[in-house]
């Protein structure tokens, strides 16, 4: 080695191993000196990640925790996240291992998380997320919604053609439209009907019960009241139903169920009952938790894409929010009776109408927006949201009511019955009800009117008062339930 030259070596050391190493210089003169060190090499860290779900119709919220991520020597100071696995890291969220992603479009995808340790070093794992779509329809539950807005994403009918009808059974109110156009109805008996109006299904209960409105989930499973309102032994149930009308299961409930199904945006299952209980009940058949109000639920629920849950109480005449997990909110007392159903905006103001002839609108911390009288003739039904956020909705007096979203008065139409329906309204702005015709000796009338009011055709239908809801169907049929008949009219 040439005089005043540094040494230098280079050797790998296997990760995570300890090592000794010792330096002896040994001069011409045969004069040795050293000196000995150890070289540790660093590890780095290992990332673990699981997601739930792995799959499921859009859109699909997946909560990804990566929790069980660790360091041999040291800590992780950063989760960073790619979602969709394009390989961009778009997230960090610093030392927080657990994340939620909803994915709106249907695919197949592999997100991923990267992990970082005090060290600088890395490490990554993946896992398979698939999204599809919805197994249910456009008008998958009593009001269209979640939210009740009853604004459909498709057209329905200019022109008041009946197309079928069918009367093989004593249907309920509310029918609701499953993906494939599949159209069911609650009543004596739960029944699929064809887009033609044909019975695909049917299945019956014990005897003497009455099956409500039912609600599609995002798997196509159905969800109903499965009520003893006619002094059978049995007792109230909330039924899930198999696309094929099997029964999945079934959870008990106190007092009878008067007001239709809801389906919260997370899959969570809701009704009322007479005995004052709201219940929330999973996909699976699950308890999750009960609230008992100050009387009767007649009303359906409505609920946020948040999670808030909304219903009206007749027994104290008031409307009730809840958060996700059952604890009370707010709660709005009105001056009488609630039979009607909430309906709320997506900036969370609550529409609602009371027995008191006024409709009111509720704002997100359950104050007093504005309210709207009818001349005092009570509201039965329940309102609907057009997309810049009128509210429409039929009264006792046999008037439609159109408000602005800030209460006033934009237009009223004069039916020849009381008007106990919820309106439906088309992707076009058409409003759809109907009146019904005991109270003065005619007969019901289907009503479609145009976004300013005026009357674009009307079909009469025999039978009596007409109440729940009607339906529009991705092919611009419009579905009604009249003296226990199903009706389906289309251009």
């Amino acid at each position: 080695m040439e005089p005043g030259r540094v040494p230098r070596f280079t050797f790998s050391v296997p990760e995570g191993d300890y090592w000794f190493f010792r330096v002896v210089a040994i001069d011409r003169n045969g004069l040795a000196g050293g000196f000995s060190n150890e070289v540790i090499r660093l590890s780095s860290p290992t990332a673990l990640l699981v997601a739930n779900p792995l799959s499921g119709p859009k859109p699909l919220t997946v909560t990804f925790d990566a929790g069980a991520s660790f360091d041999p020597d040291g800590n992780i100071v950063s989760f960073e996240w790619d979602f969709t696995g394009d390989g961009a890291y778009e997230f960090n969220s610093g030392p927080v291992s657990t994340v939620e992603f909803t994915y709106e479009e249907v695919g197949d995808y592999l997100p991923s998380v990267r992990i970082v340790d005090d060290d600088g070093l890395s490490s990554n794992a993946d896992v398979s997320v698939r999204v599809y779509e919805p197994l249910r329809g456009d008008w998958w539950m009593f009001g269209k919604d979640a939210r009740h807005s009853g604004r459909s994403s498709f057209v329905g009918p200019h022109i008041g053609d009946l197309r079928w009808s069918n009367d093989d059974f004593v249907f309920a109110p509310s029918p609701t439209v499953g993906q494939d156009g599949t159209i069911y109805v609650g009543g004596e008996t739960l029944v699929a009907l064809s887009m033609s109006g044909e019975v695909k299904w049917s299945v019956e209960t014990e005897e003497k019960r009455w099956i409500t409105s039912p609600a599609i989930g995002k798997d196509g499973t159905i969800y109903a009241a499965d009520a003893n309102y006619f002094g059978g032994e049995t007792g109230n149930y909330l039924t899930a139903f198999s696309s094929e009308g099997s029964i999945k299961w079934r959870v008990d409930v106190e007092g009878k169920p008067s007001g239709n199904v809801a389906i919260g945006h997370d899959g969570t299952i809701y009704l009322g009952t007479e005995a004052g209980y709201l219940y929330a009940v999973t996909e699976a058949g699950v308890l999750k938790w009960t609230y008992q109000a100050m009387g009767s639920i007649r009303s359906s629920p409505a609920v946020t894409e948040e999670g808030m849950v909304v219903f009206g109480c007749d027994g104290d005449f008031s409307v009730y929010a809840l958060t996700p997990d059952g604890e009370l909110m707010w709660r709005y007392e009105t001056r009488s009776r609630i039979s009607s159903s909430p309906a709320v905006t997506r900036n969370g103001v609550v529409y609602i109408g009371g027995e008191d002839g006024y409709i009111y609108a509720i704002n997100p911390d359950g104050t007093l927006r504005w309210k709207y009288e009818a001349q005092g003739f009570f509201f039965y039904g329940s309102p609907a949201i057009g997309s810049d956020a009128s509210v429409y909705m039929g009264a006792m007096d046999s008037r439609l009511y159109a408000l602005n979203g800030d209460g006033a008065l934009t237009w009223k139409f004069q039916a020849e019955g009381p008007i106990a329906s919820t309106p439906a309204i088309g992707a076009d702005a058409v409003v759809y009800f109907v009146g019904s015709g005991p109270m003065l000796g005619v007969e019901p009338t289907v009503y479609a009117c145009s976004a300013e009011g005026t009357l674009l055709w009307s079909a009469k239908v025999p039978g009596w008062v007409s109440i729940g809801g009607l339906a529009i169907g991705e092919d611009g049929s419009l579905y009604i339930v009249v003296n226990a008949v199903v009706r389906a009219f289309s251009n």
